[in-house]
């Protein structure tokens, strides 16, 4: 991983700050990974399941594994924004220095700054490209979760409702008896000896 290498190479000479953060940095990817690898597991079996009946346990199961990937891509994004807010000021990075910062009271000269800020700004960025990857897998478990759970909703519904028969010519003939209604009204005329009959077909 670019992390380990950037780590490898902080090794022969890092200052025990830099150990500090690398140590802590470390730990926090593979806790965020562990969580991932959990959040994938459980997609892949909630997308197997869904293969089969919908069922309301299934559905839950599905929204309490969105909830989870919701919820770790959150935190990633936050951590994300942290690093990035470090790696964007060279003097929070110069101030990551503190050993060259004990040893030398006076201020370094515009060399020496930029040579302090450049050990910080690699560490940081390795561990950055380690969230934005594990970011990246979040968001696209995500998405599967979301498709699987829409097409489990459209079958789930369709399930619940009663196939319409075809619509043919003899069922459409056969509807129309069914539902007309005749009526017969003959209305005479008291001018006319003859009665004049109409029928009406609703």
């Amino acid at each position: 991983a670019a992390a380990a290498a950037a780590a490898t190479g902080l090794q022969h000479a890092a200052p025990f700050e830099f150990l500090a953060v690398e140590s802590l940095l470390e730990g926090l990817v593979q806790v965020l990974a562990t969580e991932y690898n959990s959040v994938a597991q459980k997609a892949v079996n909630v997308s197997a399941m869904s293969h089969g009946s919908v069922s309301q346990a299934l559905l839950e199961n599905m929204r309490g594994t969105k909830s989870a990937a919701d919820a770790l891509a959150s935190r990633l994004i936050r951590i994300k924004a942290a690093i990035t807010l470090v790696l964007d000021d060279d003097n929070d990075l110069y101030l990551m220095n503190l050993s060259a910062l004990w040893d030398h009271s006076e201020r370094h000269n515009q060399v020496e700054f930029e040579q302090l800020c450049a050990e910080p700004e690699l560490l940081l960025e390795s561990y950055l490209q380690e969230i934005n990857s594990l970011l990246t897998q979040v968001l696209l478990t995500q998405r599967k979760i979301l498709n699987t759970e829409a097409v489990s909703i459209s079958l789930s519904s369709w399930g619940k409702g009663k196939p319409h028969p075809p619509k043919t010519e003899q069922n459409t003939e056969k509807r129309k008896k069914q539902h007309s209604i005749t009526a017969t009204a003959c209305l005479r005329k008291q001018s006319s000896p003859r009665g004049v009959c109409v029928s009406v077909c609703l």
